[in-house]
Formats: structure tokens, C-alpha cells, sequence
């Protein structure tokens, strides 16, 4: 069964390359530079070796293959030169990339994988669905497992507010109902006429409370 299931993946990866189009472009981002990521993957190994918690490896799906993700974030490969049917023995640990936000690898041209991301959907059950995943410490690089959750983008947003990751005041909160413009339109509106509050809530389709708060500076008091 196990060398049906081997064969069977190697003709799926002569077919992908088969029908490869010429000249595509790779959209995996540049490598950074590599004393940065030899100190991230010296700072993992540190965590590892000090860590009780013993390094669990799982087959990446729809890799399985060729590539492993661990409980720690870290990944292996199994392939030789990238030889589309050979396997090696002995798999290496892939360093990856560092991108603006996160760390990352490739599977070959045009597969790139967000580490965090591939160890949420291979250790951590996502019974809601969540869409996105939230590094609890705030630090991105931090992959281990039990610093990982599911998150909605609001849940993720509000954690990067209340963390100090993004700022959070006006349109830069991820709960603003409003822009910049439309407030200083509301507070001029609302101190140059006789227009009830009620009334501002149903042009701006915001409820009154909103409005109320606006016009009495209790938010967007930056402005």
C-alpha cells in the first residue's frame, strides 16, 4: 500500500512538471540576508533544546513526500537537488526565507508556505473555521505550536492593537465604522446646525451611540 501511495505521488509530480508552463514566473519572495536567518534558527534550537516538550514531525499535506513540519516550526526536506523522484535518507532542515512580516518556504517554484501557518494546520484544530492564525506573544517568528491559535481577522487585529503591533487610533482601528473625512464632517454638521443626532446616525448609516460619542470627542479624539 505504502509503495502504491509513493508511486503514485511521483506520477503526480512528472504530471505537475509536465504541464509546468514555460517562463512562469516564481512568486516566491527574495531571501533575506543570511545572518538573519542563521540567528532565527539558532534562536529555535535554543528553544528547542530548552523546551521539555518533545519535537513532533508530521508530512506536510499534499507534500508528504518530500517535506515535514514539526510542533517547534521547524520544516525538513527529503529531496536530493531537486530531483523530482528521489528521496534522501537523511532529511536537511530548511532555513526558508524572512518576508516583512513572516517566516517562509518554498516547495519547489511557486509553493510557498508561511511556516506559522503550516504548523496551525497540522497541530492545532480549527473546530470554527477561523481564517486566519495569531501569534499569541506577538513575536511572528515564534512558531511553536503553543503560541499559535485561529483566529478571525478581527480577533487578529484586535490582538496586534492591544499587543502594540499596529497602531489603533481612527481609521487604523480595525473597528472604525467611519473615515477621517466623515467625522470632522460629522462634528461640523452637528455644531453648525440644528441636525439632531438621530439624524446624522441615519445619513452615515452608523448607530446613534456612535455619533453621540463623536460629536461629544469621547472617540477620535486625535482629530
Amino acid at each position: 500500500m505504502a509503495k502504491m501511495l509513493i508511486n503514485t505521488y511521483k506520477i503526480s509530480i512528472l504530471n505537475h512538471i509536465k504541464n509546468k508552463p514555460k517562463g512562469c514566473a516564481n512568486t516566491v519572495p527574495a531571501l533575506t540576508k543570511q545572518p538573519k536567518m542563521e540567528a532565527v534558527m539558532a534562536n529555535l534550537k535554543v528553544r528547542i533544546s530548552t523546551t521539555q516538550e518533545q519535537e513532533i514531525w508530521k508530512p506536510v499535506k499534499g507534500f508528504e513526500y518530500f517535506y515535514e513540519i514539526s510542533n517547534y516550526g521547524r520544516v525538513r526536506s527529503y529531496r536530493v537537488n531537486n530531483l523530482p523522484l528521489k528521496r534522501a535518507k537523511k532529511p536537511k532542515i530548511l532555513k526558508g526565507s524572512v518576508g516583512p512580516h513572516y517566516r517562509g518556504v518554498a516547495f519547489g517554484r511557486g509553493n510557498y508556505f508561511t511556516v506559522h501557518t503550516l504548523v496551525a494546520k497540522h497541530f492545532i484544530p480549527n473546530p470554527d473555521n477561523k481564517p486566519e492564525v495569531n501569534h499569541k506573544d506577538g513575536n511572528k517568528l515564534n512558531n511553536f505550536y503553543k503560541n499559535l491559535e485561529w483566529a478571525t481577522h478581527q480577533e487578529n487585529m484586535l490582538h496586534a492593537s492591544q499587543t502594540g503591533l499596529t497602531p489603533n487610533k481612527g481609521e487604523q482601528n480595525s473597528f472604525a465604522e467611519l473615515s477621517k473625512q466623515q467625522v470632522i464632517q460629522i462634528r461640523d454638521i452637528f455644531d453648525n446646525s440644528d441636525i439632531m443626532i438621530k439624524t446624522l446616525a441615519e445619513r452615515f448609516n452608523v448607530h446613534r451611540r456612535t455619533i453621540s460619542r463623536i460629536v461629544k470627542r469621547e472617540t477620535w479624539r486625535h482629530i
